[in-house]
């Protein structure tokens, strides 16, 4: 609502009311130098290992709530006999905040390595919401001399 006065008369009384429609929009926040400080996790011990995701967070909205989410090409848990020792321990990762993550460093005997797949989330005060995803692998062959 908008209200104008003026201190002179008005001639015609008739005309004084108008409408107008104004749509807004929300753009998504921005994600940008997304990165993890361990992109490959080379020794499958099945350890767990700790993993930092970088990544900065711009909008134009108010605050910005961030969060991370993982998961895997390879299951968690499967029998001995398909997944090797790798199928034996759960969980395979942790979120501990919104730039740590655990990853269990193991593989399946049978696949081409593992790929962690962490996924960003940022959401922001008018509802606009961006992801990114950022990657970790355990690979078969790590270093060449063994699987």
């Amino acid at each position: 609502t908008s209200t104008v006065s003026a201190a002179t008369a008005d001639p015609d009384p008739a005309n004084n009311a108008a409408s107008v429609t104004v749509a807004a929009t929300n753009a998504a926040p921005s994600i940008s130098g997304a990165s993890v400080n361990r992109p490959h996790l080379l020794l499958p011990l099945h350890q767990m290992v700790p993993v930092t995701v970088s990544y900065a967070v711009t909008d134009s909205c108010g605050a910005v709530t961030t969060t991370l989410s993982v998961t895997s090409n390879e299951p968690v848990t499967a029998p001995v006999f398909q997944q090797g020792l790798a199928g034996l321990t759960s969980p395979d990762w942790v979120v501990l905040d919104a730039n740590q993550v655990r990853l269990r460093a193991e593989r399946s005997v049978r696949g081409d390595g593992r790929v962690y797949t962490i996924r960003i989330t940022a959401t922001d005060e008018g509802g606009g919401i961006a992801t990114q995803d950022v990657t970790v692998t355990v690979p078969r062959r790590a270093f060449g001399w063994f699987d």
